[in-house]
């Protein structure tokens, strides 16, 4: 009888848990970047593809330098220091590209984030994923300022 009452609560009490899973979107969010920013692991195991569109979305404005705030915003993303290593080498290949094909608009950008940001930023592009080193010296992205 025990046992039969055990497993009624087990089978009652497992789908009431699972249908609490609350799932992280950025979709209502007018910043979807910070919004990504803030709920970083739960969007990505929870919500890839919003996860990827908005990174991919940023991204595209940033290659575009029209908003040295947003730039801003995409390069503050260095405060994650994440282990996932895909969205560390999309982040590397972003910044670095940045850095070498429009060297201005990465510099304005990076002037608006904090010391300890600008510092992770600078480790981070001293052992580049991408371009050579040299590359990222004539660009003038590892200058401290």
């Amino acid at each position: 009888m025990t046992r039969k009452i055990l497993m009624f609560l087990f089978i009652l009490i497992i789908p009431l848990g699972c249908a609490s899973v609350n799932t992280v979107s950025c979709s209502n969010s007018s910043d979807k970047l910070n919004c990504l920013k803030a709920n970083f692991h739960s969007l990505y195991h929870n919500n890839y593809t919003e996860f990827w569109s908005i990174l991919h979305k940023s991204a595209d404005e940033v290659k575009q330098c029209a908003s040295s705030t947003k730039t801003a915003q995409f390069l503050g993303l260095v405060a994650i220091q994440s282990n996932n290593a895909e969205f560390n080498e999309f982040f590397s290949d972003i910044v670095e590209e940045l850095c070498v094909s429009s060297p201005t608009c990465f510099c304005t950008g990076v002037s608006h984030l904090s010391d300890e940001n600008q510092q992770m930023l600078r480790i981070m592009l001293d052992t580049p994923l991408f371009f050579d080193k040299k590359s990222l010296e004539k660009a003038r992205c590892l200058t401290n300022k």
